[in-house]
């Protein structure tokens, strides 16, 4: 609570940083996009660097820190509704 003379701090300026969540999709979306525009999405996802990825997500789903898993969870949700499904049922 605020007394009388005080005043609410707003650290956040217009036109910073973009939020956290946005900023730790970037990388991966990047990456994914990248992979898109190299190959067709079927030959990305045989590359070994998928599967590696892939992996590593799962991986930190299974974690005890909440954002470890948070993380696991949203990236997973990227690479699943950005390319195919099919290898990442090989995995």
């Amino acid at each position: 609570m605020l007394c009388k003379d005080q005043k609410a701090r707003n650290d956040r300026k217009p036109g910073r940083a973009p939020p956290p969540q946005d900023t730790a999709k970037q990388p991966l979306d990047i990456f994914l996009r990248y992979l898109k525009e190299m190959t067709t999405p079927e030959e990305a996802g045989k590359l070994p660097v998928y599967e590696q990825i892939a992996r590593q997500l799962c991986h930190m789903c299974y974690q005890k820190l909440w954002w470890l898993k948070v993380a696991g969870s949203v990236g997973l949700e990227m690479l699943v509704k950005q390319m195919p499904a099919a290898p990442l049922l090989q995995v």
